[in-house]
């Protein structure tokens, strides 16, 4: 049997940038194999297994993902903390709760109660977790620690988010003969000044424009500007407002210079929030007390696998693991964050809460 330590340190690793997990999925596979737990891989290798008893079960999402530069980590431990050598990140995003339910593995009283596990592929870049065949779930609520604050914390929120891409479409022209052309730069100028970026709606939303590219030359009239951005928004009726506003401004402006436009949208990812009184959120918090932490609620303007789970209709909280800069090579987290994930996630197997639902 190893130690919480030695499994997060033997996980991080191993090699999982998104999109390249297989050394994590076989890893996992092993251990699975070992605890005879059965087990699947769906069609874009997240993998699934399952344990049933006379309780309902429980869902725990782990990503084994990481983002880059995520090859050949060299953990560190300086008696508190485990940090990389500096050279990449630590990837304690997620393996710090990957080795946390690894090691509930580990232990007989575990198997006394149902729950299924995912361990997803690409939650850091898209494409995972949309395509998981949510038909050979039994659980109607999860469990996902995957928030950078400090343990105990409880997220109630995140947001729909939407990626938007403008193209205007001028004439172009020598700039000695502006007259002969038609600049579609100005058209995007124009836009940028009617939409509201940063924090609108109380700050319930955000708009962002991160990406923006116009003509060939310093002496020809642009004929071609592209703008990329992003719409998040906690609210769908104001995330729908927001994104309409965006295409038909971008249109008024086309207009305004008699050019053309396209616009379109992809990276659409649903949106969610739960309420204190939810019975859910009241018995993680009451397992969390127990657990003798204090509970923090907190919104998180990012998303993770919750995001698609809620959507689906599997009512899933997120939990803080208490990660330091995550995605950064100055990550780290302490090995009692770890400890308290896994007393936690004791906590809640201990009362499979039956009556949730």
């Amino acid at each position: 049997m190893k130690t919480l330590k030695q499994i997060f340190e033997t996980i991080v690793k191993i090699d999982s940038v998104s999109g390249n997990e297989e050394k994590m999925r076989s890893f996992l596979i092993d251990f699975l194999k070992e605890k005879n737990l059965n087990f699947k891989v769906d069609k874009v290798g997240n993998l699934f297994t399952f344990n049933y008893k006379n309780t309902k079960p429980i869902l725990f999402v782990s990503h084994m993902d990481t983002v880059e530069p995520g090859k050949n980590i060299i953990p560190i431990f300086d008696g508190k903390y485990f940090k990389s050598d500096g050279k990449t990140i630590l990837g304690a995003d997620n393996k710090a709760y990957l080795a946390a339910i690894l090691s509930l593995l580990q232990k007989k009283e575990t198997y006394q109660k149902s729950f299924e596990i995912i361990f997803s592929v690409k939650e850091e870049t898209g494409g995972g977790i949309e395509f998981f065949p949510f038909s050979w779930l039994k659980s109607k609520w999860g469990i996902i620690f995957d928030n950078a604050n400090p343990v105990g914390g409880i997220v109630l929120r995140s947001p729909f988010i939407i990626n938007f891409y403008i193209e205007f479409f001028g004439q172009a022209a020598h700039s000695s003969t502006p007259q002969k052309g038609k600049n579609s730069l100005l058209s995007a100028i124009d836009f940028l000044k009617k939409i509201k970026l940063g924090f609108s709606n109380k700050k319930q939303t955000t708009i962002n424009v991160g990406f923006l590219q116009s003509g060939t030359s310093i002496n020809t009239i642009p004929e071609i500007t592209q703008l990329k951005g992003e719409v998040r928004s906690y609210q769908k009726s104001l995330f729908e407002k927001n994104l309409k506003k965006i295409k038909e401004k971008a249109q008024l402006f086309a207009k305004k210079y008699q050019i053309k436009i396209k616009f379109k949208t992809d990276g659409f990812c649903p949106g969610y929030e739960l309420k204190k009184d939810d019975p859910l959120i009241k018995m993680i918090n009451q397992k969390i007390k127990k657990a003798c932490l204090k509970p923090k609620f907190y919104s998180y303007s990012g998303i993770s696998d919750a995001n698609i789970l809620n959507n689906k209709g599997i009512k899933t909280v997120v939990l803080s693991d208490g990660v330091e800069n995550p995605h950064t090579t100055q990550e780290k987290i302490s090995l009692e964050s770890l400890e308290k994930m896994e007393k936690i996630l004791e906590e809640i197997l201990k009362d499979n809460q039956v009556n949730l639902f």
